[in-house]
């Protein structure tokens, strides 16, 4: 029939447009890898300035005003527990916001291991506005937050949490720290990327187009040189730890595997790297091993 030959000819072209499209566009790139547009709880539905309203107990909520334009909201959670000289400071992954259910189960996990939370959303995500997030607004964001909880604990012992994309995020910025190096304490890599190309080849909706030679490799080459985290742990001064379950098929485990691998040649031993079966990309929280590594490395640093 007329009808299935149109699509499946606009199909065709399709698939030969879209990965060009990415290796062309940086809005297409910036689309793809921050998919900040999922904004899930939708703030003009629930009240994501209320951590309470997310089954959150000693949780505020606070502005950082960069300017009149940019703002970035943030959650500071405490413990309660003996450890107020303690706190972690959380760089989501991609797309919803601060108050996504896995990652509220996470803060809990955390406060109840006895440490405070710093977590946030960075510009484009949630609440927090002014700009569509890239590579370097997301690094700024950061920073900023990073500089506002050392003001709010002067005399702390800071760790940075990176989840998917926020271990890009971190080891970006913990690489790039000078001044502000000593605060910093330990970082805590979950699922994280060796680069960013190397996770947009193996992203499941990414392996149809290297079916054909004329697009093969095409989305790999497109974001070649975005968060170069295997260009850049190895120079990072603090212990890291890094936690990957081999179910994860978002990120496989091979990632973790590797940056271990690259900071032990390069000469950085104080690299931990645990594996668990189980946790698939974003529910390792709920993996009791995992959450041990997790706590016990950070209460050995911090």
């Amino acid at each position: 029939m007329l009808w299935i030959s149109i699509t499946v000819f606009l199909a065709g072209i399709l698939y030969v447009i879209i990965p060009y499209l990415f290796l062309y566009s940086k809005r297409a790139r910036n689309f793809a890898i921050f998919a900040n547009s999922l904004n899930f709880p939708n703030p003009r539905f629930v009240p994501i300035k209320d951590p309470k309203y997310f089954g959150i107990s000693n949780g505020k909520n606070h502005t950082i005003t960069m300017n009149e334009q940019n703002k970035i909201n943030v959650w500071h959670i405490t413990s309660g527990s003996s450890r107020a000289n303690s706190v972690i400071i959380y760089c989501h992954g991609n797309s919803s916001n601060r108050a996504m259910p896995h990652r509220v189960g996470l803060y809990k996990v955390i406060q109840l291991n006895g440490f405070d939370v710093v977590t946030f959303d960075y510009r484009g995500y949630g609440d927090s506005e002014g700009v569509s997030p890239d590579e370097e607004t997301v690094v700024e964001d950061a920073k900023t937050v990073l500089d506002w909880t050392i003001k709010l604990y002067p005399y702390a012992k800071i760790g940075f949490w990176g989840h998917s994309l926020g271990t890009g995020v971190t080891v970006k910025l913990l690489s790039s720290l000078q001044n502000n190096a000593s605060y910093v304490s330990a970082l805590l890599l979950e699922s994280p990327f060796l680069n960013a190309a190397e996770a947009a080849k193996h992203f499941p909706l990414s392996k149809i187009f290297d079916l054909l030679p004329l697009t093969r490799g095409v989305i790999e080459k497109a974001f070649k040189g975005m968060f170069p985290s295997d260009a850049l742990i190895s120079t990072i001064r603090v212990p890291i730890c890094i936690i990957h379950a081999e179910d994860d098929i978002i990120l496989p485990v091979h990632n973790a595997v590797k940056l271990k691998q690259i900071c032990d040649c390069r000469g950085k031993t104080d690299v931990y790297l645990n594996i668990t079966a189980n946790g698939g990309h974003k529910y390792l929280y709920k993996n009791t091993r995992a959450m041990n590594t997790a706590s016990n490395f950070l209460k050995r640093h911090l």
